[in-house]
């Protein structure tokens, strides 16, 4: 016959933990001791809570949500295709530039509705006789260009760009 031996630690651990389990036939309580009393006690406590009128009126808040004309699907069309102009993205850069003659500048950006969407450029330099003008030229969906002609000679000029999109 094999011999068996007990670990008195860890069958006391085992205990406790049977302890604070309890079983099936515990009663349900709103401030167990036990873990099936808490159970217990959370059923009763949603279906004592959960009663017809309750649930009526998570109908009706659904139903509303939902609505076509007043409900979140009516706010959704109206943010994004309707009369509320909404920011969809906004693409921001910057372009340096030296020298003294005319430079054009073709920037690249992600995919946009040109005829949603507008340009808002802006100079910086790093003195203040270093400015620059400018003009936009074109937008499409994927690009801008601009010209941008120097007031100071070989000094390093700059155009920050934004190009805001609207739904």
């Amino acid at each position: 016959m094999a011999e068996v031996n007990i670990d008195v630690a860890k069958e006391a651990s085992v205990q406790t933990v049977n302890t604070k389990v309890g079983t099936s036939s515990d009663t349900a309580s709103n401030t167990p001791t036990t873990m099936f009393a808490g159970i217990k006690g959370l059923i009763a406590w949603f279906t004592g809570t959960w009663t017809a009128t309750r649930a009526g009126y998570i109908d009706t808040t659904k139903s509303l949500l939902e609505n076509a004309t007043y409900g979140l699907s009516a706010l959704k069309t109206t943010l994004t295709g309707g009369s509320v102009p909404v920011v969809k993205s906004v693409q921001k850069g910057l372009i340096t530039s030296g020298g003294s003659s005319l430079a054009t500048y073709t920037v690249s950006i992600s995919s946009i509705n040109a005829l949603k969407s507008f340009v808002i450029l802006g100079t910086y330099s790093n003195s203040s006789d270093n400015t620059c003008n400018y003009v936009l030229h074109t937008l499409t969906n994927t690009n801008f260009t601009i010209d941008c002609y120097p007031y100071t000679n070989n000094r390093i000029m700059g155009v920050s760009w934004q190009v805001i999109e609207f739904y």
